[in-house]
């Protein structure tokens, strides 16, 4: 195995992506993939910023209740920008989805 170049090749495409975990209280799968899916609430909130690429929800076969989400930004300062410019709406859609889980942690 060679060394990891220190730029992306012509094929490679850099993005910024936000993985989170999130184990999902019985009874609230269904809402949770709503809102957190792919057309869901969080993906509208994202759509706002430039350099938003997409999000994706994956559910774990082996254990029920257990999710990840992938959202992707052109890059950091997207995701930056998309910070400063609607933290409000960020925090409040956080706080209102709260209760659909049990834990929430950032992988990436």
């Amino acid at each position: 195995m060679g060394p990891v170049p220190d730029r992306p090749s012509a094929t490679e495409i850099i993005v910024k992506i936000r993985v989170w975990r999130y184990d999902v209280r019985a009874g609230s799968a269904e809402e949770f993939e709503r809102i957190y899916g792919r057309d869901g609430a969080w993906a509208r909130l994202f759509s706002l910023a430039d350099g938003y690429v997409g999000t994706e929800l994956y559910r774990a076969v082996e254990t029920p209740g257990r999710y990840l989400t992938v959202d992707t930004f052109a890059d950091d300062a997207s995701w930056q920008r998309f910070l400063i410019e609607h933290r409000v709406a960020y925090d409040e859609l956080d706080q209102q989805t709260s209760g659909l889980t049990l834990l929430e942690q950032e992988l990436c």
